[in-house]
């Protein structure tokens, strides 16, 4: 016997869907038997280059298939992000080692002058 209040009706609809998504989303598997360490950023991003491939190519539910691509989309802003901030910190750091001797010695006689 159908729900005839919309209400109820548009809450079980909601639960239904809901119980299926999450059924077809559990069933897809990855095979992660193969072991491999991520160690640095452009690790990470071949990572997620090769499991973002799979899903694009997968026969999952469009629902599932669009949460999992702006959660993958989401990762990699991050791993980006983070691959130019270490680039940018190397840089530094290596320019700080290439400066000469005097200038660190003038930057502690100004942090001097500025504490006393």
């Amino acid at each position: 016997m159908p729900i005839k209040d919309p209400i109820k009706r548009r809450e079980y609809q909601r639960l239904w869907a809901r119980k299926h998504r999450s059924i077809a989303s559990s069933t897809y598997k990855i095979d992660l038997t193969t072991e491999f360490r991520l160690e640095t950023a452009h690790d990470l991003r071949a990572c997620l280059e090769q499991v973002t491939n799979e899903v694009i190519h997968s026969d999952i539910d469009i629902g599932a298939k669009g949460r999992v691509m702006a959660a993958l989309l989401s990762v990699g802003l991050r791993i980006i992000e983070i691959s130019d901030l270490d680039a940018r910190l190397t840089a530094v750091e290596q320019r700080i080692a290439e400066a000469p001797r005097s200038l660190t010695a003038h930057m502690k006689s100004v942090e001097s002058k500025e504490i006393s």
